[in-house]
């Protein structure tokens, strides 16, 4: 969870409630190389599915969207935990 809420801001907001649901899906992504290790390329796929599911979202906005509005993730673009990510 530290992850995500270290990157928002940067490029996207997203409120703690986002925050927290997104850092969920981190948890068990350590390897057996131990809990130093990070799995960069599972965390990547994961933060993309955030993404697509974002686009999903505003491509059908009926209104003008702001910049705000852009760079703002939603807890409705985080996939449920339960059960890991969901494959968009």
């Amino acid at each position: 969870m530290g992850t995500v809420r270290r990157n928002s801001g940067i490029c996207w907001h997203a409120p703690r409630r986002a925050t927290d649901k997104a850092g969920e899906p981190y948890i068990g992504l350590s390897t057996p190389r131990g809990d130093r290790f990070g799995n960069g390329r599972a965390v990547r796929n994961l933060f993309e599915t955030y993404l697509r599911r974002q686009a999903k979202r505003l491509s059908v906005a009926s209104k003008k969207l702001t910049r705000a509005q852009l760079r703002m993730l939603s807890v409705k673009d985080v996939p449920e935990a339960a059960g890991g990510p969901v494959n968009d």
